[in-house]
């Protein structure tokens, strides 16, 4: 029978073993998190492109710009910093610049090209 060696940090590492057992590789988001979605959602959809054609912008590339970077940022936020608290790093930035793009292309596939049904 093998021996078994205990190294002082033992409890430490049998802990993140247990919680390494319980996470999923698919990122949940709370009430909080899908709150915080929702509003920004809304925020750029509607309020933002509305508040802005009251001095002459134009609506569809306040509502294209304002999703890319208000929904693109409220999902990183909330994954890096209210779900898994790992806070602001490189890989936030390769997240928000992934939404950004993406969200970005549907927008304007959205709203230019009337994609949308």
């Amino acid at each position: 029978m093998a021996t078994k060696v205990v190294t002082p940090n033992y409890k430490k590492v049998k802990r993140i073993k247990k919680e390494d057992v319980n996470t999923s590789p698919i990122p949940k988001f709370s009430y909080k998190s899908a709150f915080i979605i929702v509003i920004s959602a809304a925020l750029s959809c509607f309020f933002l492109p509305n508040m802005l054609a009251i001095f002459g912008v134009d609506t569809r590339i306040t509502t294209m710009i304002g999703n890319a970077v208000i929904i693109s940022f409220a999902v990183c936020y909330c994954h890096y910093f209210i779900e898994t608290d790992k806070g602001f790093h490189k890989n936030f930035i390769g997240m928000y610049l992934g939404f950004f793009i993406a969200i970005g292309i549907i927008s304007y596939f959205w709203l230019y090209i009337g994609l949308y049904m």
